[in-house]
């Protein structure tokens, strides 16, 4: 079950990767929905990757900020332990974000979405909110 805290409640780590993906919101080109997001994403190797959302006027040809921080991670260190997402309204990835955790991550990668309107941070895992992803069963999860 997904816990919330308020920020200033987390660990002095988590609260810095927030900042960074807080900065990362800022680089966020969201000119038709007006809804910036800003991602981090933490390799098994303790790496930070930072994305934010790139809109077009085609919203299928988008780049969500939870993709954009897991495509710039190179192939050798491409396992996330911890992914964090920051956005106005916070709740979770969406099912397009959350296959692609899917890929990189494990059932056990911790997601932290802080909702930037009042400062609360939901704290869950992959297998929470995609229990059944989807697979080729090769390398599934």
């Amino acid at each position: 079950m997904p816990d919330t805290k308020r920020l200033e409640e987390l660990s002095q780590e988590y609260q810095n990767l927030i900042q960074r993906a807080l900065e990362a919101q800022e680089e966020s080109y969201c000119p038709y929905s007006h809804y910036p997001v800003g991602a981090v994403a933490l390799s098994e190797g303790n790496n930070i990757y930072i994305g934010w959302n790139v809109e077009t006027v085609s919203f299928n040809q988008s780049v969500h900020a939870e993709q954009n921080a897991i495509m710039r991670m190179p192939k050798k260190d491409r396992k996330i332990k911890l992914l964090i997402f920051v956005s106005r309204n916070g709740g979770a990835p969406c099912g397009h974000c959350r296959q692609i955790i899917s890929e990189f991550g494990s059932p056990q990668t911790k997601i932290l979405g802080l909702t930037t309107k009042n400062n609360y941070v939901t704290i869950t895992t992959l297998k929470e909110i995609l229990p059944l992803p989807m697979s080729t069963g090769e390398g599934a999860l």
